[in-house]
């Protein structure tokens, strides 16, 4: 038989750290309302919603970010 603490170990559940819009915005530098018009327009890193809340994973602001700098680097 398994132990309740073996089978809890058996099953990982990701880390995905996620940020409200306030948190994002401001890894972003922008204000909450401007990720939330950049989220209207399709223009926002992916968002997932849980209920009513809508929810930023750290790594896609991140890699989001890195984006962007890229296109701007180019851009000149």
């Amino acid at each position: 038989m398994t132990s309740r603490t073996q089978h809890d170990q058996d099953h990982t559940t990701p880390n995905l750290n996620l940020w409200t819009r306030t948190q994002a915005a401001k890894a972003m530098h922008i204000s909450p309302s401007t990720l939330a018009r950049l989220s209207d327009e399709g223009k926002a890193p992916p968002s997932l919603r849980i209920g009513r809340r809508r929810l930023w994973a750290a790594a896609d602001i991140a890699s989001w970010l890195t984006a962007q700098t890229a296109t701007a680097g180019s851009a000149n």
